[in-house]
């Protein structure tokens, strides 16, 4: 859960942790299923300053076209 949301444009940078707060009181939601083939599983997601870092992993992860292009869902 962000602990922490900061707005900045060139010399301006103001807290919007309490804007998080009310936007987002129980966290944020991130599925990428829809982007990737159904075989394919997101184990973690850790963002940082400017970056972020992804983890994937899959079973029986079919490397055609046709297997590739079928795609996961966000339920």
């Amino acid at each position: 859960m962000p602990t922490s949301a900061a707005v900045r444009s060139g010399d301006v940078d103001l807290d919007a942790s309490a804007l998080l707060d009310r936007v987002a009181p129980d966290g944020l939601s991130v599925c990428l299923a829809e982007y990737l083939p159904d075989t394919i599983v997101l184990d973690s997601l850790q963002v940082g300053d400017g970056s972020a870092r992804v983890t994937f992993s899959g079973e029986d992860v079919v490397l055609t076209e046709q297997g590739l292009a079928q795609r996961g869902a966000c339920t």
